[in-house]
């Protein structure tokens, strides 16, 4: 039996592979004109990787993404960077801390204050933030 799915799996294989120039060039544009949903299929799609549970479809996350104009944490403005992320680029951080990824718990922020908050909760954050900022309040 024809399986028609099989065909064009196969056949967009075999395409890419013989107009691997073409086909580079196309998906370098594409993300350059589409930044916020190329940035949301990527954010998605590494947590996927990462065995977290997604419930949220790519359109909620890029509309997210494009209300979300600062860090809620740092108030630095968000900005998109080329290659690999810098300090103030957005990143996909879920609240709790949990594997789950929920409409009501996730957030975007900046590179850097995600990297910082780690698995932490946002109130194991804050409380961290608060412990650093005491310290040297003191001194």
């Amino acid at each position: 039996m024809f399986n028609k799915k099989k065909y064009n799996k196969k056949y967009c294989k075999l395409y890419r592979q013989k107009n691997k120039k073409k086909h580079l060039a196309y998906n370098r544009l594409w993300r350059k004109q589409n930044p916020d949903k190329n940035w949301a299929m990527r954010s998605l799609s590494d947590h996927k990787t990462r065995k977290y549970t997604v419930k949220i479809s790519r359109i909620y996350l890029e509309n997210l993404r494009v209300r979300t104009k600062k860090c809620c944490y740092c108030n630095c403005k968000l900005r998109y960077g080329k290659g690999k992320p810098h300090a103030k680029s957005p990143t996909l951080d879920v609240i709790d801390g949990s594997k789950n990824i929920v409409k009501n718990n996730i957030q975007v922020i900046c590179f850097e204050c995600n990297k910082i908050k780690g698995r932490k909760t946002h109130n194991q954050f804050v409380g961290y933030c608060g412990k650093i900022y005491q310290k040297f309040q003191r001194g």
